[in-house]
């Protein structure tokens, strides 16, 4: 199943979420970095460092009890972007030209850790990044062959999420750790060690203000994955286009906007119970009369210890007055 199905059968299931947030990066940055083909003593390494914008979708809803849904989707803008490859020898060269496009996604459950505003998460991953390469020039021979590798990953993860919100203000921030268990890449491959596995690593903090049912924030995100496909390959004039270890680092700030279908389901699940609560504000007594009182310092009439029928608030005497 191609990803971007998979990616829109998870989305539309979970259109009933609590809180849809969409994510825009304006100055991503993404780094790659394959290494281990060529059999140097100094090593042999490939690298692009494209920089453009990004985008990400988090989905999360609330379960029967105390457990939750949470589903992310993270991906870039790609294009094409200088490439080089050299040993620490100096003895071989390498430069090209590579578009690289990643995507992330994440789908787990969470539930609360007692006796604090942290939750644990976990669940399953999927990543896949696809580089297309042309321009190759490979100690001072060009070659005109462009190539296409799909590199992929499915594991598990797990973390911790913690969030605070005031009656305006809120932060909210994860932290997930990954592992790989099955990885594959499309192109042919020769010679080489064959490599399975690798992992994974998400780190997200956002600060924002919350307005009726949505919320406005900015935030860092960093993505590190790590993954392990079998063997490496090479063109005719010896130019390399595929690695067995393939890093992936992607990372920068954002802008956020979040809906809030359910105005209680605010940060995750933490009003429930009352977690994660009035953070920042002032926990005296006095003050939590005046939230009681609302707008203004004036009570209705429904909330005074004399009106409590529940006629009162619509100006109608109870009978017994």
């Amino acid at each position: 199943m191609p990803f971007y199905i998979l990616v829109s059968l998870l989305v539309a299931a979970d259109l009933f979420a609590g809180e849809v947030s969409l994510f825009y990066s304006p100055n991503n940055r993404v780094q790659y970095e394959g290494v281990g083909y060529r059999q140097q003593d100094s090593g042999w390494e490939l690298k692009t460092k494209p920089a453009g914008n990004g985008a990400g979708l988090r989905v999360r809803h609330a379960l029967p009890g105390q457990w939750g849904m949470t589903l992310q989707y993270w991906t870039n803008l790609s294009f094409y972007e200088r490439e080089d490859g050299n040993a620490q020898s100096h003895v071989l060269r390498q430069t090209g030209q590579t578009e690289l496009t990643i995507q992330n996604l994440l789908w787990g459950v969470s539930h609360p850790i007692q006796g604090s505003l942290l939750e644990a998460v976990f669940g399953v991953q999927g990543t896949q990044a696809v580089f297309r390469r042309k321009d190759f020039v490979f100690n001072g021979v060009f070659s005109a062959v462009q190539t296409q590798e799909e590199i992929r990953g499915a594991g598990g993860w797990l973390g911790v999420h913690g969030a605070a919100k005031g009656r305006a203000f809120f932060i909210d921030g994860e932290v997930l750790l990954g592992h790989y268990f099955l990885t594959s890449n499309k192109l042919s491959v020769e010679g080489g060690g064959v490599h399975q596995g690798g992992y994974s690593y998400l780190f997200i903090l956002e600060a924002g203000v919350r307005f009726r049912q949505w919320r406005f924030s900015a935030g860092f995100c960093r993505q590190l994955m790590q993954i392990h496909v079998p063997g490496g390959k090479s063109l005719g004039n010896g130019a390399t286009v595929s690695f067995p270890i393939n890093k992936l680092d992607f990372s920068s700030p954002f802008i956020a906007i979040t809906f809030l279908f359910n105005p209680d389901f605010a940060l995750g699940r933490e009003d429930r119970d009352g977690r994660g609560g009035d953070f920042f504000d002032d926990k005296t007594e006095g003050n939590a009369v005046r939230i009681r009182r609302g707008f203004g310092g004036r009570k209705s009439p429904a909330s005074s210890v004399k009106s409590r029928d529940p006629n009162a608030k619509f100006g109608f005497k109870s009978e017994t007055e």
